[in-house]
């Protein structure tokens, strides 16, 4: 994967995305198409993999894949742990 400059901006900007397609999911998840647009921006797919490891998020990742079929915000936007 490459790696990219990311700002606790951009990185609020994801989370604020995730948080809108979850809640208006009826499952709670970020699935599905608009996943998988959010996905094909390198920049974007690089952020939700440092999300997870803040533990901002939950991803469900398929085997030799990069690309999660599911996420899940893990505070619900409640308190975000990253710092720059």
């Amino acid at each position: 994967m490459k790696k990219h400059l990311v700002t606790s901006i951009y990185l609020d900007r994801c989370i604020k995305t995730i948080e809108q397609n979850c809640f208006t999911n009826p499952s709670g998840a970020f699935v599905g198409e608009s996943l998988s647009e959010f996905c094909s921006n390198s920049k974007k797919l690089y952020a939700l993999h440092l999300l997870e490891a803040s533990g901002e998020i939950r991803m469900l990742i398929s085997s030799n894949s990069e690309i999660p079929s599911v996420v899940w915000p893990e505070n619900k936007g409640m308190l975000h742990s990253y710092t720059k």
